[in-house]
């Protein structure tokens, strides 16, 4: 009698052709694997040019930080803002020499117009300056939506991922582990009585 449980237990070998046969959950696992295998072929590339864009908008970033800054100071040094206004002081101090000043104040006054040239020079590479600041910005805007529009196809991927992943975990073979748990058990029972 144990003996005739003992076989009921026992599970018998499959043969060559057993193996090779696939189950239809053993087809089903096999086509959700070769889906997540195209969809990370597809992702990987998809990271590797969202990665690319972030280091190139830090890059832009420190030179926006940089010519920020450059701009900065120069305003900081310049009494003028206006390029009309710097030619309304010239006017004023060309007038000025005209009247025929002492020539110590003459000299400074000529000192004085040839600064004033030279800042108003410096006014048009700000301006210059401003429009390189408005250009690295647009291009940081670009990319910021070319980057936040990969990072949403990339999530779009990683979600169709989990989908397939939750699905894998529900194409095991039905009560497999189990069944096997249960004869060990059973054997096991029947070993002892035995011996």
């Amino acid at each position: 009698e144990l003996e005739e449980e003992r076989e009921k237990v026992r599970i018998p070998p499959k043969s060559e052709a057993e193996k090779k046969q696939k189950t239809p959950i053993q087809l089903k696992r096999d086509e959700l694997f070769t889906q997540l295998k195209a969809l990370r072929e597809k992702k990987t590339p998809l990271q590797a040019e969202r990665k690319k864009l972030l280091d190139q908008q830090d890059k832009i970033r420190e030179q926006l930080t940089k010519k920020s800054d450059e701009l900065k100071k120069a305003k900081a040094s310049g009494k003028f803002r206006k390029p009309e206004d710097v030619d309304d002081q010239i006017r004023k101090l060309q007038q000025r020499l005209e009247d025929r000043p002492p020539l110590k104040e003459e000299k400074e006054i000529v000192t004085e117009i040839n600064a004033l040239k030279r800042s108003k020079k410096n006014l048009g590479d700000m301006d210059t300056s401003k429009m390189g600041l408005d250009q690295l910005r647009a291009s940081l805007n670009t990319m910021r939506d070319a980057s936040i529009g990969l990072r949403d196809q990339i999530n779009v991927i990683r979600d169709q991922e989990n989908a397939i992943k939750s699905e894998l975990d529900k194409c095991r073979e039905p009560g497999v582990p189990a069944d096997i748990k249960k004869r060990q058990e059973r054997y096991r029972e029947i070993k002892g009585q035995l011996d």
